[in-house]
């Protein structure tokens, strides 16, 4: 994830891709300093290439995670 951010403009799906990772580290801090040091070189990194996206973008990333959010809060059905 965070090489993928490095290479440059992120685009919104990857952006969507990375954003539980960011968000998980409140819920799930890292026990030592190598994983808080790749936590926040995710994070500085979200946050800047989230900053660099145009209008258009913000509103596909937008799109993008709420409709990460409603999949994940679906309930399950079973599958005969």
């Amino acid at each position: 994830m965070i090489a993928a951010l490095q290479k440059g403009p992120a685009s919104p799906k990857l952006l969507v891709y990375a954003a539980p990772f960011v968000e998980s580290q409140k819920d799930f801090p890292a026990r030592d300093d190598t994983g808080r040091e790749l936590y926040e070189t995710l994070s500085t990194l979200f946050f800047q290439r989230l900053s660099e996206l145009s209008e258009a973008d913000k509103s596909k990333y937008e799109k993008g995670l709420e409709e990460l959010v409603n999949f994940l809060n679906e309930p399950e059905t079973e599958t005969q």
